[in-house]
C-alpha cells in the first residue's frame, strides 16, 4: 500500500465509546457497517488507555479507508498480580464475545451497542499481552479435541509488539534501578510479588506449552493464519527477549525505538498504523 496514504490527515470518522467490564472498552463506528473487529491487548503493567495511545484517534484521521471499517476493542486485565494462564482464558471467554458478533450484556457493557456481524478479527498485543493472545487461540483450538479447528476466529490476523513469547529480562536503565539502594529493593519487591513477572523472567513451563502448541497446530493447520503472527521488535529492547516462533512470518525490526514506545503511534511515527494495516499474507518463514 502506499505511504502516500499516511501523507493527509483528515477530520475524524465518528466513533462511540462504550464502556465495558472494568477498564476494557470500545470505539465503534457510528454511520455505517464494519466487517472488522481489532482487539488490543496491553503488556505487562500497561493499561488500555496509556499502551495504545493515539490507536484510539489517529487511524481515523488517515486517508485510509480501511480503519473507517473497523470496530476497535480495547481490553483491560490484571497483568501484574494474576497468573498468565487464568489471564489467557479470560482474554479467551472476551474475544468469544466480541468476535463475530458483540455480546454486549456478557461484555459488561453499561449501554448495549449497536448489531454488530464481523467477518474479519484481528488480535493486536504488546509484550505479554502477546502471550495472552497466543495461549487464548491455543486454547480455543484445544476445545477441538480431535477435530480440525474450522471457526473463523482461526483465521484471525495477528500482530504482536515486542512479543514476550520467550519471556523477559530486565537490563539497560531498568536493571540499574534494580539494583539502586532503596528504589531497586522497592521495585524487586514489587516485582516479586507479581505472578506474570515471576513467569516471565523464568521461562516458566506455561510459556513453553504455549509456544510448542502453537508451533505444533501452525504446522499441522497450515492454512490457519492464526497460528502464525506477524512480529515487531525494537533493536533497543531491554525487556522482551527478541525471538520470533520458527513458523511465525517473518520478523520485522525498529532501530529507533523502545519496548514501550514501539506500540505507540504518532504523526512522526506511523509504523505501528502500518504494521496492523498490512494484510497481505507472507509466506511463513
Amino acid at each position: 500500500m502506499s505511504s502516500l496514504a499516511y501523507v493527509t490527515l483528515m477530520n475524524p470518522s465518528s466513533r462511540t465509546r462504550y464502556q465495558l467490564a472494568g477498564e476494557s472498552y470500545g470505539l465503534l463506528v457510528d454511520d455505517h457497517p464494519c466487517n472488522t473487529a481489532i482487539v488490543f491487548v496491553h503488556g505487562f503493567g500497561g493499561n488500555s488507555e496509556k499502551t495504545w495511545w493515539q490507536f484510539q484517534t489517529l487511524p481515523d484521521r488517515l486517508a485510509d479507508t480501511w480503519w473507517h471499517f473497523c470496530d476497535f476493542y480495547f481490553y483491560s486485565y490484571d497483568s501484574t498480580g494474576m497468573q498468565i494462564w487464568p489471564n489467557v482464558s479470560a482474554l479467551n471467554v472476551f474475544m468469544k464475545r466480541v468476535f463475530p458478533k458483540p455480546d454486549w450484556r456478557n461484555l459488561g457493557a453499561i449501554t448495549s451497542g449497536p448489531e454488530k456481524k464481523y467477518t474479519h478479527l484481528v488480535a493486536v498485543a504488546h509484550s505479554e499481552g502477546a502471550v495472552l493472545v497466543r495461549g487464548a487461540v491455543v486454547e480455543r483450538a484445544m476445545s477441538y479435541a480431535t477435530r480440525s479447528p474450522s471457526t473463523s476466529v482461526f483465521q484471525a490476523e495477528l500482530r504482536m509488539f515486542a512479543p514476550a513469547m520467550f519471556g523477559a529480562m530486565i537490563c539497560g536503565w531498568k536493571g540499574v534501578l534494580l539494583k539502586s539502594p532503596v528504589l531497586g529493593s522497592l521495585v524487586r519487591s514489587c516485582l516479586n510479588s507479581s505472578p506474570a513477572y515471576q513467569q516471565l523472567v523464568s521461562d516458566d513451563p506455561v510459556l513453553r506449552h504455549i509456544r510448542n502448541e502453537t508451533v505444533d497446530l501452525a504446522k499441522r493447520f497450515p492454512e490457519l493464519i492464526a497460528f502464525r503472527a506477524r512480529n515487531i521488535f525494537s533493536r533497543k529492547d531491554s525487556v522482551a527477549s527478541i525471538c520470533p516462533l520458527p513458523t511465525d512470518f517473518e520478523c520485522q525490526y525498529e532501530a529507533e525505538k523502545s519496548h514501550t514506545s514501539i506500540c505507540k503511534p504518532s504523526t512522526m511515527y506511523l509504523r505501528p498504523l502500518t504494521f496492523v494495516r498490512d494484510m497481505i499474507h507472507a509466506k511463513a518463514a
